[in-house]
């Protein structure tokens, strides 16, 4: 029972500071979904409509929030680049999503039907690798050499976190390596390259 009250305690502290650093970072927030919400476009409607269910149907956008924070305790100068940079992590960090709920066939993702329920998997696979390839485009507009090796490498981070995951699936005996090293590939990888 402690524990059950320590994780909420621990969600409603997390909650807490994701809410301080959105008012720090309003603006740059504003900044990111308008670029987001511009970057949906294609002349093909059906991408539209599924990256749209994804992107719009809410999520605290962290993992953008996090490169805003960063930008701002770090900056020199009044860049803008980093709004750029910021929508390719989530547009990298939505390509996922659609991914993964096809490999876990998922049929909700907060509190919806996933695009793979309603449009089918390999609609939803393809329109993932839409939302990778605009994250490239991002990058190749607002970032450097350095961004493109760091958000790449990431990916395939990435890729191989969900191939490990699949490996180890059914396997009883998965060590707390393998886990940590599941866990470093799908979710932390990303959040460390946001802020990187």
């Amino acid at each position: 029972m402690g524990q059950i009250v320590q994780l909420r305690n621990s969600k409603k502290d997390f909650d807490f500071y994701v809410r301080q650093l959105q008012k720090l970072c309003e603006k740059d927030l504003s900044l990111i979904n308008s670029l987001i919400i511009g970057k949906l476009d294609s002349n093909v409607s059906l991408i539209q409509d599924i990256a749209s269910h994804l992107i719009l149907s809410g999520g605290k956008r962290l993992r953008p929030l996090l490169t805003a924070c960063c930008f701002q305790m770090c900056k020199d100068n009044n860049e803008s680049k980093y709004i750029g940079l910021a929508a390719a992590v989530e547009f990298i960090h939505a390509a996922t999503l659609l991914h993964d709920d096809v490999i876990d066939k998922s049929k909700n993702r907060r509190g919806s039907l996933t695009a793979n329920e309603v449009w089918g998997n390999k609609t939803s696979v393809l329109v993932g690798d839409f939302l990778f390839s605009r994250a490239f485009q991002l990058m190749a507009k607002y970032g450097n050499i350095s961004v493109l090796k760091t958000l790449s490498d990431t990916s395939v981070v990435i890729s191989e976190g969900e191939i490990l995951e699949l490996q180890n699936d059914k396997d009883p005996t998965i060590n707390e390596d393998i886990y940590f090293k599941v866990i470093n590939g799908k979710t932390a990888s990303l959040f460390s390259a946001a802020c990187q």
